[in-house]
């Protein structure tokens, strides 16, 4: 089947204006148990897991990662109550604001890989299988300058504390 010069020119405009780009992740830096990611939005998941052991009404905060090797890492936030809820809404705001997505978190980015019983679906991507790295999270924020961190949530200075890794 030929491809003609005009098909190919309604292609490339038609992807150019649908935002197609390409899946990417990367570890930007990481220096003693502190590591920072660079992901595009659909590389991310986040949800608030409901905590089934009293009392009621908790829910686990995590982030979800989908690595270079496509497992899944997990970052925690915390056990909270319906305020889970909120921060998952503002980050779902930074991801869907942002093409680029910066995600800072504690923990030792050395521990192997393992498989894991649990698997995770990213709509856009497919199920993965998550590979038992677990981080503690810092905060995240888009190439607009939107973030939201642990400590002061989305209201300056953000991120706080010692993101963005800087040079020692």
């Amino acid at each position: 089947m030929r491809i003609s010069k005009r098909s190919s020119v309604f292609c490339f405009i038609f992807c150019l204006l649908s935002g197609c780009a390409t899946s990417s992740y990367k570890v930007a830096k990481q220096y003693i148990g502190r590591v920072e990611f660079s992901v595009t939005p659909d590389r991310v998941l986040i949800e608030c897991e409901k905590i089934d052991t009293p009392p009621r009404g908790r829910y686990g905060f995590m982030i979800h990662v989908l690595d270079e090797e496509n497992t899944v890492i997990s970052i925690i936030g915390n056990i909270m109550g319906t305020d889970c809820f909120v921060w998952k809404a503002k980050m779902e705001k930074i991801l869907n604001h942002g093409k680029s997505i910066y995600i800072a978190a504690f923990g030792d980015f050395d521990n192997p890989r393992i498989k894991y019983e649990y698997s995770y679906v990213f709509p856009k991507l497919g199920r993965f299988q998550g590979n038992g790295r677990a981080f503690q999270f810092s905060a995240i924020a888009n190439e607009n300058g939107e973030c939201f961190d642990y400590v002061n949530n989305d209201k300056p200075p953000c991120p706080d504390r010692e993101f963005p890794i800087t040079d020692i």
